[in-house]
């Protein structure tokens, strides 16, 4: 008894291997995406300084530029090097931050003695604490005293000396 073209189409191995082909590459298709983000990458300004600390540079200092009053950007955030210098990084990981009224809060958390935390290990497993005053890890807004303004299409130099109590 013969099959109908149609089970006899539908029965191949070579439709089902075709069938397992296609579904498969769907599958990448939907865990990979189509190539690219559709958000873009709005238009940043380079931002770079220094940071000191009692007049001394600090590594591992960590800014955040919060949007400040009508400012519509996301912000932006950076880590000092050994020499106080630091660049600031868009949340897309691009370089820079968008123009607009920021202000600034800093961070550093250290060992109890106020060492740098140990090459490789997290903060929550050495016992490290914020080395730094409310003041500066989150001023209230309004009463913020590190407050920048990013003109658009001019890169931009922000110095911060900040003086900081030994705990």
């Amino acid at each position: 008894m013969t099959m109908p073209v149609f089970h006899q189409l539908f029965d191949s191995a070579r439709y089902r291997s075709w069938v397992s082909g296609v579904l498969l590459a769907l599958g990448l298709v939907q865990i990979t995406g189509c190539g690219g983000s559709s958000e873009t990458i709005p238009e940043l300004v380079t931002v770079t300084g220094t940071v000191l600390v009692n007049g001394q540079p600090l590594q591992g200092v960590s800014l955040n530029f919060v949007p400040q009053d009508q400012t519509k950007g996301t912000g932006a955030f950076g880590g000092t090097m050994a020499d106080g210098s630091y660049e600031l990084m868009h949340r897309s990981r691009a370089k820079g931050i968008e123009p607009g009224t920021y202000y600034v809060t800093f961070s550093r958390y250290a060992m109890p003695d106020g060492s740098p935390i140990p090459e490789g290990k997290n903060v929550t497993d050495v016992g490290a604490r914020e080395s730094f005053p409310p003041a500066l890890v989150s001023p209230e807004p309004s009463r913020a005293k590190h407050v920048v303004t990013i003109l658009a299409d001019k890169p931009q130099t922000f110095d911060f000396d900040l003086e900081v109590k030994k705990k």
